[in-house]
């Protein structure tokens, strides 16, 4: 699934990168930052905060972050860097997260089975990772779970490569991905819109 001597001067979809933060956002779960209107003392039983803006648009919180091995989600052409930066202004990872959770939600052998075999047709949401001795655990990625990361970020995200797919197997995950993002619904199959 991975080559031995991965290429540590690009990025390439379906790379492993350490060093990110998945952020687990939930909106009723934000603490927004702010300055009192106005500073009383003794202080006010509820103080009214007014937000800290950065450059008029940008409202700032604290969330929680979960720290992860991740796998650059966003096409080879989007993370192709040129002098150390990339043209787009955000890439796509997504958290690599423990085989174990998987198992472990009461699926039968024959499910885990199918999910490991990566199957266009099954789990179209899931991508599973092989187990790369002291690098990375057998693992997946949930399609659900993607984030962007900002440009700036690009020279970090390539000193964190750690790990590189191999042709097939990025073609695989490639397919996995357009599988899952791509999927028709129902109405869609019934009114016979949707290419097959």
């Amino acid at each position: 699934m991975f080559i031995a001597s991965p290429d540590l001067t690009a990025l390439r979809q379906g790379d492993i990168v350490r060093g990110f933060y998945y952020p687990i956002l939930k909106n009723s779960d934000l603490d927004l930052l702010g300055k009192p209107a106005t500073i009383e003392y003794p202080p006010a039983k509820e103080i009214v905060l007014h937000a800290s803006v950065i450059n008029n648009k940008h409202v700032q919180c604290l969330l929680k972050l979960l720290p992860s091995l991740t796998i650059v989600v966003s096409q080879c052409c989007d993370v192709e860097g040129r002098d150390g930066a990339i043209e787009a202004p955000s890439f796509v990872l997504a958290p690599i997260e423990d085989v174990k959770i998987f198992v472990k939600s009461g699926k039968t052998p024959a499910q885990i089975e199918k999910f490991m075999a990566n199957d266009l047709s099954e789990y179209s949401n899931y991508f599973y990772l092989v187990d790369c001795p002291d690098i990375l655990g057998a693992g997946f990625v949930n399609f659900n779970r993607v984030f962007s990361v900002h440009r700036d970020d690009y020279s970090a995200a390539l000193r964190g490569k750690v790990l590189q797919m191999t042709d097939e197997a990025r073609i695989l995950f490639k397919l996995k991905l357009a599988k899952h993002f791509g999927r028709p619904t129902d109405e869609e199959l019934e009114k016979g819109i949707y290419p097959t």
